[in-house]
């Protein structure tokens, strides 16, 4: 058997051309879900084959096409075995691929030797209705037949069949071959693997210990510096606080001075803004006379001018005299005359 592969397409020849892959699809193709179409297609591209058994050419071909279809089986199962190992020889495997891989080779095995018997039945029928009609013929023509071409027609017959035998035989030594060759090649890779995770644990045990020594030293190491900077921390915070006593003790001193200054200040403000108010007062209270004393003489000026206009219209459309004029102004002044009023 012989491979070809291309960065796109796993295509096999040399028996198994029947089937052609995707690489990229490998990994969905071999499972018991995704086996099932590709069974199917072979199915289909076999079964659309049609042979003239009653050739020698046809008889051929119907063997090659069976002998592919066993290839065929082969080759899936060598791919679900290679699926399997590859699972396995993770560090945890993954069983359920595991699993899926066995049982898809379940469906493969039994599928493609129907499929191979179904195609190969019609040769075997032709040939054992061949073989019941020689010999029929040879009791009826018996005497007629020439024995040596009998015995040669006989002898191709029996050359075929025992091919056929060989044929079987050597596919089933090459089966075996392939079985125990990949049977001892899986009991070396485990044996490997066990040699490789005995190695690593033995490793990873010594890395263990040095990487626990080393933390020990480590911590003892951080301890002791741990402890110096401590005491360095304790001195630093003693002195610290003895300068800051001493600081606190001279700016209390500084701080009594100066709220002393600034007490005697605010009582020179204090006395400041009081003698500052009370002139405010003094001068708010003369501007408050003044302009009161001179409303008081603009209203008696505006009350005068309005009397004395009232007088001079009392003379003019009244005929009277200033003084009677006055007289009623001054009694409508003091409001002694009901419902007559001036409006000044």
């Amino acid at each position: 058997m012989t491979e070809t592969i291309t960065p796109e397409v796993v295509e096999f020849s040399g028996g198994t051309d029947l089937i052609k892959f995707e690489r990229a699809d490998l990994s969905k193709i071999l499972t018991v879900d995704g086996i099932d179409p590709v069974l199917k297609k072979l199915k289909a591209k076999v079964s659309g084959e049609k042979f003239d058994l009653s050739t020698d050419k046809g008889r051929k071909e119907n063997a090659h096409v069976g002998r592919k279809v066993s290839s065929s089986k082969v080759w899936l199962l060598n791919m679900c075995d290679e699926k399997i190992k590859a699972e396995k020889a993770k560090i945890v495997g993954p069983l359920a691929k595991i699993a899926d891989a066995k049982e898809t080779k379940k469906k493969i095995a039994p599928f493609c030797d129907a499929l191979r018997d179904r195609i190969k039945k019609g040769l075997t029928d032709y040939r054992e209705a061949e073989k019941a009609k020689e010999d029929l013929r040879r009791l009826v023509i018996a005497f007629d037949l020439d024995h040596e071409d009998a015995l040669a027609e006989n002898s191709l017959f029996d050359r075929e069949r025992e091919m056929d035998r060989k044929e079987a035989a050597q596919k089933k030594q090459e089966d075996d071959r392939i079985t125990k060759e990949k049977a001892d090649k899986d009991e070396q890779d485990r044996k490997d693997r066990e040699a490789k995770l005995k190695k690593e644990a033995a490793e990873a045990a010594t890395k263990a210990a040095e990487d626990k020594a080393d933390a020990d030293r480590k911590a003892i190491l951080k301890r002791e510096a741990d402890a110096k900077a401590e005491t360095e921390r304790i001195k630093r915070e003693a002195k610290e606080a003895k300068e800051e006593a001493e600081r606190g003790r001279l700016a209390a001193k500084e701080k009594a001075k100066k709220d002393k200054a600034d007490a005697v200040e605010a009582e020179r403000v204090k006395a400041k803004l009081e003698a500052d108010q009370k002139e405010r007062d003094r001068a708010d209270k003369e501007k408050a006379a003044k302009a009161k004393a001179d409303r008081a003489a603009a209203n008696l000026n505006h009350q005068r001018k309005i009397n004395r206009e009232a007088v001079e219209d009392f003379v003019e459309y009244l005929g009277v005299s200033v003084a009677v004029g006055k007289a009623i102004v001054e009694v409508l002044a003091k409001k002694k005359i009901r419902k007559c009023t001036i409006n000044y």
